[in-house]
């Protein structure tokens, strides 16, 4: 585990659980990449849109993180 961000990792868990696209950017990189089964998209506008449309389509979805994992500042949820 990264200790020094880790704490910043628990908010970005709280910000994807939320339903929300306020405060992407103080919880994420600048240069953040997003990849889930279906979407790969890099940056702050690319994410937002990425949100807006799936809370847009679907609703909000249900966010249960089970694990973390980290490779040097790069953490995987």
């Amino acid at each position: 585990m990264n200790t020094r961000l880790a704490p910043h990792l628990e908010d970005y868990i709280r910000f994807c659980q939320s339903g929300r696209t306020e405060g992407l950017e103080a919880v994420t990189a600048t240069d953040i990449t997003f990849a889930d089964p279906f979407n790969t998209v890099h940056g702050h506008a690319a994410y937002r849109r990425l949100l807006d449309h799936t809370y847009r389509t679907i609703g909000v979805p249900r966010i249960m993180v089970t694990h973390r994992a980290w490779d040097g500042d790069v953490a995987f949820i």
